[in-house]
C-alpha cells in the first residue's frame, strides 16, 4: 500500500473563547454544563501537559517505559478585561456597582473551549474546535498589570491559566475540524449542551 503524501496545514489564528461551569458530573461520563459565557475575543492559548513516567528495569535492561497523562495547563489570553467574566472564573462577587475579591473565593470548575484557525496549502481554511472537558482557573494566574500612558498605547491582554483535568470518563480534550467557523461554533455549543 502506498503512503499518502500529506500537504501543509498550519495554525494561523485563534477565534472565540468560552467558559461554562459544570452542572453535574455523572459517573463514567462527560460532565453537563450550565450556559457558557464568552470570555471575549481570543488572543492566545498555549497548552502544556504534565505526565507521570516510569522506567521498568530487569536483567540490566530497560524493559518498559511508561508515560501517562496527569493534567494540563492552558495559558489563555483574551482582549476582554471584564469584571463579570473574572468573577465567573475566579469566584469573586459582583454586585450592581462593584466587584469584591476575598481570601475565600474559589475558582469555578467548568469547560473551556475555543476555535483554532488553520490554513492549508491550497489556501483553504480549517476551523478546529477545541474543547477541554474539565478546567478551572488558577487563582495565581489572575493579573493586574497597569501602567501610565506614555507617547503610545500599550494595551494589556487579560490572562487566565486553566488547570485541565480528566473528567469521570477519563477524557480531557475533544477536537474536531470544520470548513466554516459557524460549524465549529455549533459543535462547541453541542459539547456544552446549550447555546453559547
Amino acid at each position: 500500500m502506498a503512503i499518502t503524501l500529506k500537504t501543509m496545514k498550519v495554525p494561523i489564528g485563534m477565534r472565540r473563547s468560552y467558559f461554562g461551569k459544570i452542572a453535574s458530573e455523572p459517573a463514567g461520563a462527560h460532565p453537563t454544563y450550565s450556559a457558557p459565557i464568552s470570555m471575549g475575543e481570543a488572543v492566545k492559548c498555549e497548552l502544556s501537559i504534565t505526565t507521570a513516567s516510569a522506567s521498568i528495569y530487569g536483567d540490566d535492561v530497560d524493559l518498559l517505559d511508561v508515560e501517562e497523562f496527569v493534567s494540563a495547563q492552558a495559558d489563555v489570553e483574551t482582549a476582554c478585561d471584564d469584571l463579570d467574566v473574572n468573577a465567573e472564573l475566579f469566584g469573586h462577587t459582583v454586585t450592581s456597582d462593584e466587584e469584591e475579591s476575598t481570601a475565600d473565593d474559589t475558582s469555578a470548575i467548568g469547560a473551556y473551549a475555543y476555535i483554532q484557525h488553520l490554513i492549508k496549502k491550497d489556501k483553504s481554511h480549517v476551523y478546529r474546535g477545541v474543547f477541554f472537558y474539565k478546567a478551572s482557573a488558577m487563582p495565581s494566574s489572575e493579573k493586574q498589570n497597569d501602567g501610565t500612558k506614555t507617547d503610545g498605547l500599550d494595551p494589556k491582554m487579560n490572562p487566565v491559566s486553566f488547570k485541565i483535568l480528566p473528567d469521570n470518563s477519563g477524557g480531557w480534550r475533544a477536537r474536531k475540524e470544520f470548513t466554516t467557523e459557524s460549524a465549529a461554533v455549533a459543535w462547541i455549543e453541542s459539547k456544552f449542551g446549550v447555546s453559547a
